[in-house]
């Protein structure tokens, strides 16, 4: 590219941006807006772990009844959703101290815990 090309693609690049600038200062009804659809998120991540799923399955209506944690770890592999025992359980008891579920029997095998929607 020779010098005088690069000049004049400056010079347009210039006279854009004041063009550009005018527009802007002067607030025309004619310039472009940019508009963000409010339902596209953008770098942010999808909460997914067991204790928005625990609460989707309370809004549900899941533990309207006594459920253990073997029936809601059915559940969860009914929708897919492959999460650890340990993880789930410590999401229970979570949700039992927030007051999100109650929680009743003595934890042995013999009478394992239940919750059910407080």
């Amino acid at each position: 590219m020779n010098k005088d090309k690069i000049i004049k693609i400056v010079e347009k690049i210039e006279s854009l941006l004041s063009e550009l600038k005018s527009e802007i200062d002067s607030g025309q009804k004619n310039a472009k807006k940019i508009r963000v659809d409010a339902s596209v998120k953008f770098n942010k991540k999808r909460k997914t772990g067991p204790a928005v799923s625990i609460q989707n399955l309370v809004s549900s209506g899941f533990f309207n009844s006594p459920k253990t944690l073997t029936e809601l770890l059915g559940e969860f592999r009914k929708l897919a959703l492959n999460f650890d025992k340990r993880t789930v359980s410590t999401e229970l008891a979570r949700s039992v101290r927030k007051q999100m579920l109650i929680r009743e029997g003595a934890g042995g095998s013999k009478n394992p815990w239940k919750y059910e929607k407080k």
